[in-house]
């Protein structure tokens, strides 16, 4: 219990994408040290919630991209991100790319109103 919550406060400081998933990998290893199902899903439920909340804003895609993978990988029934998710999202990443895709919410190019900005 109190690895994890070590992790937890090590991914506050987490720069980049890598750590991000090096947070979720070590969470997976030490969730077993739970005999019952029903605990270890509390225990990873709890913990990436709070990594939701603690993660700098712009590692959130990163993180939400690690979530939307498990979806793929876990039974419907083992969903336990789902509030990870919803508190990423409502952190105000909900539609952003990860990084390392190069992609970016960019507004489209306009350049009257870019020319208009610039003139102030």
């Amino acid at each position: 219990k109190a690895v994890g919550d070590a992790l937890v406060r090590y991914s506050e400081a987490a720069k980049r994408p890598e750590a991000v998933g090096q947070v979720v990998g070590l969470l997976f290893q030490l969730a077993p040290s739970f005999e019952a199902e029903d605990q270890r899903a509390s225990w990873l439920q709890e913990r990436f919630k709070r990594v939701a909340e603690t993660l700098r804003v712009e590692m959130l895609p990163d993180y939400l991209h690690i979530l939307r993978a498990l979806e793929v990988v876990l039974p419907g029934d083992a969903w336990f991100h789902m509030t990870a998710k919803r508190v990423a999202r409502a952190r105000g990443v909900g539609g952003c790319q990860p990084r390392r895709l190069g992609i970016r919410n960019r507004r489209p190019a306009n350049p009257a109103r870019d020319a208009y900005v610039r003139a102030g």
